[in-house]
């Protein structure tokens, strides 16, 4: 085994049903570059897909297992997991995979003693409650069925304190014991070229008062509500305000949402911009002035950073993370006039959004730094009962 400054390398193995091809296609796939902070080397293992060309970039290795056969590549999971376990010498094994980690390390738990960290990074019962479907596509039962084995089978449970709907949820659930809290994981963290991107945009000031930029970042899915935004820029045409919308992602949604926009006449009002890559996001967060999402993922993180001001539905735990009416506005789940009137008022007055987005920057580069992040992932995995055995 490898070894530097008489210490073992410490070796994280990640492994999800995921394709690589379509992180690729999302654009945020080397926020993976944050593990570094703590180990030598992180290995991603996706398991299905096309098996695209393996990526490295600074002893970062994203490696997809798939052969294009969905259920064989299921079934044969444990197998190759365990293999490249083997071939990478990993140390410390995680997936965010809740439905499937159960099956995908049960081979690496029988035959090599390693104990496996599950990470939840949603909360799927707010996501069924929300858009009325399951977290993972399969029917109510069998998804919590799953999702139990894997609670049983994991040595730890790990949550990042700011995934408050995340924390609540497992603490409801008959393993609660298994769980640590943590202040930050790198999921939370958006791509080093974002971050690059944004120190340079940044300085260049937003766009015009007039009309005034709202923008949405995130995938255009049925569980991030995201039609709700088009009922509410009607709201918002019905009051009489001048603004654009620039909505930045790409989903299954993206054609009936851009019909029924077309529908309502909102051609002068809402620009669907598709994927975008991180440092083109930067760009359009530097440029606008009020981030807008009914339903918040790691965007509302982003948005923070680049001192926008914020609206967004009490949702996903925000509530417990941002303050309502020092750096954000929230309104209840749903209430979509609610929303359009928290963002008419900023859009008349200036002050108002630029003393929100402040305070948001303010809060999000305390919270989200570098050297605290180096910490978070020492209290997670330097854990001589949770680590693999040595080898």
């Amino acid at each position: 085994m490898a070894v530097a400054d008489g210490m073992a390398d410490k070796i994280l193995l990640n492994f999800s049903i995921t394709k690589l091809e379509d992180m690729i296609g999302k654009g945020n796939v080397w926020y993976t570059l944050h593990y570094r902070k703590y180990f030598d080397r992180y290995v991603v293992a996706y398991l299905t897909g096309q098996s695209p060309q393996p990526l490295e970039k600074n002893g970062v290795h994203l490696v997809s297992l798939g052969t294009g056969y969905p259920v064989i590549d299921v079934l044969l999971s444990p197998w190759r997991v365990y293999r490249l376990s083997k071939t990478f010498h990993a140390t410390h094994f995680v997936s965010a995979d809740l439905v499937l980690a159960w099956w995908h390390s049960w081979l690496l738990r029988m035959l090599d003693g390693a104990r496996v960290v599950v990470m939840p990074v949603c909360n799927p019962v707010e996501i069924l409650q929300t858009s009325g479907k399951t977290y993972s596509g399969l029917p109510n039962w069998m998804e919590r069925a799953c999702i139990y084995l894997s609670f049983r089978s994991a040595s730890r449970i790990l949550c990042f304190k700011t995934n408050v709907g995340g924390v609540n949820w497992v603490r409801s659930t008959s393993f609660k014991k298994k769980l640590k809290v943590v202040p930050l994981l790198p999921e939370e963290f958006s791509a080093p070229e974002f971050l690059e991107s944004l120190d340079v945009y940044e300085d260049r000031g937003p766009a015009a008062e007039t009309p005034v930029q709202l923008v949405f970042v995130g995938r255009l899915e049925k569980e991030k509500l995201v039609e709700d935004l088009i009922d509410i820029v009607i709201i918002l045409k019905e009051l009489g305000k001048k603004f654009v919308l620039t909505v930045v992602g790409d989903g299954a949604e993206r054609d009936r949402l851009e019909s029924k926009a077309a529908a309502a006449g909102l051609g002068d009002s809402i620009v669907f911009a598709g994927f975008l890559p991180a440092g083109e996001v930067a760009r359009h967060l530097a440029r606008s002035h009020i981030f807008v999402s009914p339903y918040t993922g790691t965007s509302v993180r982003e948005a923070a950073m680049a001192g926008l001001a914020i609206v967004a539905y009490r949702l996903g735990g925000i509530d417990e993370l941002f303050s309502d009416g020092e750096n954000c506005l929230l309104a209840t789940a749903g209430d979509r006039r609610a929303m359009a009137h928290h963002i008419a008022g900023l859009i008349d007055v200036p002050h108002r959004r630029r003393e929100l987005g402040a305070n948001a920057r303010s809060m999000a580069r305390g919270l989200w730094s570098t050297a605290a992040l180096s910490q978070s992932l020492k209290d997670a995995f330097d854990d001589p009962e949770f680590a693999s055995h040595e080898r």
